[in-house]
């Protein structure tokens, strides 16, 4: 899953958007889903994740939110 570790690297890098915000938002969260594609959903099913009936863009935010360090505002003065 190197596409899905690429990205929790990427995100944790260069963004100072909450992570709520991020999956809240297409246009933040539209790169990802587009290209983990059916790799996020086979990563969901392997740590077993419900994917029946949810958006992407909800299995993404499960996936990958405990992984993301959160967004301090106070830090970033």
């Amino acid at each position: 899953m190197a596409i899905i570790q690429d990205t929790i690297n990427s995100f944790r890098e260069g963004t100072s958007v909450e992570t709520s915000t991020y999956f809240d938002s297409f246009d933040y969260c539209h790169p990802l889903l587009s290209e983990a594609g059916d790799l996020l959903l086979e990563e969901a099913r392997e740590r077993g994740i419900e994917i029946h009936g949810r958006s992407k863009a909800d299995i993404a935010r499960e996936l990958f939110e405990p992984l993301i360090p959160k967004y301090d505002k106070e830090s970033d003065r």
